[in-house]
């Protein structure tokens, strides 16, 4: 019980198949902390620092974590466990990996168990902007399980933005992404915007539906953007008949009426 304070270059090593249990503060900021083979070392507490872990055993954190003075990179050699009850703590103050913000490195024999909830602390003043990536976890493929219960922004990103931490488990990395529904209102204005600049060549194309039996008109009508195809059609008067203006050639609903100009319908 009470702080554990390792100071810098010296060692805690956990050997013979024993299991050491640390319930207070525990700050690592000496060279290792080491479970041999067969042994385990339970953190109840908070552990805090840059000191690295290593071993055949297995280390199991169970009330907080938090790799790092400021931020740092922190070498996992070991099996690793995040329990239920664990949060672990990242800082982010900056895009280089270690010096401006918190990573974990997974060595050729370490091994990640994630649990419990994970904790996004914005510091320094440091702003996020759109397509900021973080690589968070650095491990290869099958050295990481599991996934976090909750995940928290400690400091709420500006302009509608949010963390992408979809992949976090499978590539280590979370992703700056407009909030969903800003996504949404985005994809369907570029969607708009692409039909419009497209005209009724581009319907089919833009996403838009479009019948069998009218591809062939549509693909043959003028776009939207040459004025100079359209001109604008006069009143149809009430019960069918056509103004004098329109002539004697056939609109759909109408009696026979002329034009000079193609007219496309959408259906």
């Amino acid at each position: 019980y009470g702080t554990v304070q390792m100071q810098a270059g010296s060692r805690l090593i956990v050997s013979g198949g024993a299991t050491a249990s640390f319930f207070d503060v525990f700050r690592h900021s000496g060279l290792d902390v080491k479970a041999s083979a067969g042994s385990n070392i339970v953190f109840f507490g908070e552990v805090r620092g840059a000191g690295s872990f290593s071993g055949t055993g297995t280390i199991y954190f169970e009330g907080g974590y938090s790799p790092g003075n400021s931020p740092a990179a922190v070498t996992l050699g070991t099996g690793v466990v995040f329990g239920s009850a664990n949060t672990l703590t990242l800082e982010l103050g900056g895009l280089v990996a270690g010096s401006e913000y918190d990573q974990l490195i997974l060595g050729a024999s370490g091994s990640l168990a994630l649990d419990g909830g994970l904790v996004l602390d914005l510091i320094d003043g440091f702003v996020p902007h759109f397509g900021d990536t973080f690589q968070l976890l650095d491990f290869d493929p099958g050295q990481v399980s599991g996934a976090f219960d909750e995940i928290v922004v400690a400091d709420a990103l500006p302009g509608d933005l949010s963390f992408d931490t979809s992949s976090l488990s499978t590539t280590g990395k979370i992703t700056v992404v407009p909030e969903p529904g800003i996504g949404a209102l985005l994809a369907s204005a570029l969607a708009l915007l692409g039909l419009r600049r497209g005209g009724f060549r581009g319907a089919h194309a833009s996403g838009v539906l479009v019948s069998a039996s009218r591809r062939n008109e549509l693909h043959d009508a003028p776009d939207f953007d040459d004025a100079s195809a359209f001109r604008a059609v006069p009143k149809v008067r009430k019960g069918g008949t056509p103004s004098p203006a329109l002539g004697t050639s056939a609109l759909p609903g109408t009696t026979r009426a002329a034009h000079s100009t193609p007219i496309a319908q959408l259906v």
